[in-house]
């Protein structure tokens, strides 16, 4: 706590406060300002360089010291609040280390897409997968970046996913790459979470070797388990 008249001399109440402010060391500390300055543009002057109060001279003690504790009670709650707030942040930042480690170690693509469609996470996997390094891709639209896709069953499940709020499991031939793929989608509250486990099989090839309601569960265990923003699923559809 600084308490600190106006007129000092060399450097007044005012000078010393713009410098606690700019000082990141100090820049929090409550300080209170007197002066014999009546004036409401005196206050506001005060105030407004950051004085978390103003007091005028002469004043009664008990005012002075109901003054302090009160803004000392304040910077008190406010450092607790920063500190909680750091505490959790960090923990968040954390978490969010810990779920791109698990991410980037699976080899199935993993792509998260918001609401309009851009992206905003792929793994490694996703990079092998496409030829494309994520930051080609992040904040980019799938279907401007893959104008092929538009039209496929592959476009018309993810915005179902996103529209109707269900997860889906499907096959979905790439025709920029050339190749099927066996797709879970889940819905988020920012869009859409796809999973492609692996590729089917090539343009040309036959067999089928993927069960899509076992890969939406699956992928509904990862997702949600890893931390991914999901709902809980209802039913995996294929349609």
């Amino acid at each position: 706590m600084v308490l600190t008249d106006i007129d000092m001399p060399r450097m007044d109440g005012l000078a010393l406060l713009r410098a606690l402010r700019r000082d990141p060391r100090t820049s929090s500390i409550p300080v209170i300002l007197l002066s014999r300055q009546a004036g409401e543009e005196s206050r506001v002057e005060g105030l407004e360089a950051g004085a978390d109060d103003y007091l005028l001279k002469p004043f009664d003690t008990r005012e002075l010291l109901a003054r302090v504790t009160r803004r000392l009670e304040i910077a008190s709650a406010n450092r607790t609040a920063l500190e909680r707030e750091q505490a959790l942040r960090k923990s968040a930042e954390e978490a969010e280390r810990r779920y791109t480690t698990i991410l980037e170690s699976i080899t199935d693509g993993i792509v998260v897409l918001d609401r309009d469609w851009r992206y905003t996470y792929v793994n490694a996997g996703i990079e092998r997968t496409t030829g494309r390094r994520r930051y080609e891709l992040l904040g980019r639209v799938i279907w401007e970046l893959f104008p092929a896709e538009v039209g496929t069953e592959g476009e018309r499940q993810c915005r179902r996913v996103v529209s109707e709020n269900v997860p889906a499991a499907f096959e979905n031939y790439s025709p920029q790459l050339g190749v099927w793929y066996a797709v879970s989608a889940c819905p988020s509250e920012r869009g859409a979470s796809l999973r492609a486990p692996r590729i089917l099989r090539s343009a040309n090839a036959s067999s089928r070797r993927w069960s899509p309601a076992r890969s939406a569960s699956g992928a509904y265990f990862e997702l949600g388990l890893i931390g991914m923003p999901s709902h809980r699923p209802r039913k995996a559809v294929s349609r």
